[in-house]
């Protein structure tokens, strides 16, 4: 199967250590290298990805041994796979990233969107992370010209992990 990482391109890039963090799980994700992707998510990690929908029974990618059926179900659904985040900001304790994904599909479906990704980072690990196929439906707060996430945004976005429709995590 086919991966790669796309550059951090657009605006000046996030430099901080959060930031840098979400840099080394998509190194991580791109190289399909379980290990270094278990090194900078949380053992609690909770990963709301559309690969779920299909393979998951739509539930979310929990712990270590969830991220490691993440990266089996990706490569049992896509033969080829290009994340590309574009650009990285830092929102409080979540960092959100903007670009695009580019897919095949074994069955030959084909994908090229726009996409999102908000990270939550606690302790110097991922604890959380929801993917955005449209990324007019991550939060608000998170989203271009939103404010910074207040510590109430960021409790009801950490409530939001729990809700049913995850990939949507605040009404």
């Amino acid at each position: 199967m086919g991966h790669t990482l796309g550059r951090m391109l657009g605006e000046e890039p996030s430099r901080g250590r959060n930031a840098g963090l979400v840099r080394r799980l998509y190194a991580a994700f791109a190289a399909r290298d379980a290990e270094a992707l278990l090194d900078v998510v949380a053992p609690e990690i909770e990963f709301f990805g559309p690969t779920a929908t299909v393979l998951n029974e739509g539930r979310c990618y929990r712990g270590h041994e969830g991220m490691r059926r993440y990266l089996r179900d990706a490569e049992a659904l896509w033969q080829v796979l290009e994340i590309d985040p574009q650009r990285l900001r830092e929102v409080g304790n979540h960092v959100v990233a903007l670009g695009r994904v580019r897919a095949r599909a074994h069955d030959g479906m084909e994908l090229d969107t726009p996409a999102a990704w908000v990270w939550r980072i606690d302790a110097g690990l991922i604890t959380w992370g929801c993917a955005y196929g449209d990324p007019d439906r991550m939060p608000r707060a998170l989203q271009e010209g939103g404010r910074s996430a207040t510590s109430v945004e960021a409790s009801r976005l950490r409530a939001g992990a729990r809700h049913a429709d995850a990939r949507e995590p605040l009404p």
